[in-house]
């Protein structure tokens, strides 16, 4: 999957937890496309490696991050201690 459908598919889980939690929807905007986007990135970063396959430099997944549950876990981990004030700083912005 490309990094774009991830952070796509991401960014629409979130907007819908979002939009059953608050009603507020620049806020809702604004912080799941935030969100989304640095947590895939940052998931990509550290679940991928470079390996040399006859001559040539092949990217390859890892499990450190690319397994359901390590995937879930990172992601629920990453916006645990974010969420609080990324939406207090959008609250106050808009």
């Amino acid at each position: 999957m490309l990094i774009k459908t991830h952070v796509v598919f991401s960014a629409g889980l979130l907007l819908f937890i979002g939009a059953l939690i608050t009603h507020e929807p620049g806020l809702i905007f604004v912080y799941t496309l935030t969100v989304s986007a640095v947590a895939n990135v940052l998931i990509d970063r550290l679940g991928h490696e470079t390996v040399n396959i006859n001559g040539k430099l092949v990217p390859r997944r890892t499990p450190l991050t690319h397994t359901w549950f390590r995937s879930a876990l990172g992601f629920i981990s990453f916006n645990t201690p974010v969420t609080p004030p990324v939406l207090n700083y959008v609250r106050h912005v808009l």
